[in-house]
């Protein structure tokens, strides 16, 4: 159990935990609502701590700063090579889209608008609820947008026909190998080799990789 948290902790957070050998994202993918229960308590901690101090859209855009740190950005990556990838006519194009490293005007305009939407939620959280609302309401959103990941993993097939998803993970159930393609996608992008990282994830291993989902882009349309 504690095995599970931890690497759950370190795939969805850049919280330094010591390595740990078998690390394995499978197994904790139960444990990524509570990790985004955490998260989003201290969100809502930070955000109202900084409202005593500062005006509550000054205590809502250092709130969501501090998420993003947290995190790594691991979600507004994902959303941006989405919503770069919604500019392609056809599936062939979406994915090589999303491959490019490069982040168009469809991803910028979506992790812009998302970040102020989220300020503007924050904001008026601290204007109705008190201390302990704004937590509980960050908290559960944190845990239901990490239950969501998991809802992606099981329900959407590959996105393409090469996929190192279908190749190295066959026979496993869908959301083990949805996490064990992101991390092999890591591990093969960390070796200078051509792999993919699972289409919202960020490749995450517990010691050093902090990488994006484009690490492993070269080949990532298969995710």
């Amino acid at each position: 159990m504690i095995a599970a948290l931890r690497d759950a902790t370190s795939f969805l957070t850049r919280v330094p935990l010591p390595a740990r050998e078998r690390f394995d994202l499978a197994r904790a993918a139960w444990a990524f609502p509570i990790v985004g229960a955490g998260v989003g308590a201290v969100v809502g901690a930070l955000a109202w701590g900084a409202g005593l101090l500062v005006p509550p859209l000054v205590a809502a855009t250092l709130a969501v700063l501090a998420e993003v740190l947290l995190t790594g950005a691991l979600h507004l990556d994902g959303l941006a090579d989405c919503a770069d990838g919604c500019g392609g006519r056809d599936r062939e194009s979406r994915l090589r889209i999303m491959k490019d490293h490069a982040v168009g005007v469809y991803g910028t305009a979506a992790v812009v608008l998302a970040l102020v939407l989220q300020i503007a939620a924050v904001q008026a959280l601290l204007g109705s609820l008190e201390w302990w609302g704004v937590v509980a309401v960050l908290a559960s959103v944190g845990a239901l947008s990490r239950s969501g990941m998991l809802t992606v993993a099981l329900r959407l097939r590959r996105g393409g026909p090469r996929g190192w998803r279908g190749r190295s993970c066959g026979g496993c159930g869908p959301a083990r190998w949805s996490w064990q393609a992101a991390w092999r996608g890591c591990r093969r992008s960390r070796s200078g080799r051509s792999g993919s990282g699972w289409g919202y994830a960020c490749c995450s291993p517990p010691s050093s990789c902090r990488c994006s989902s484009r690490c492993g882009r070269s080949g990532r349309s298969a995710a």
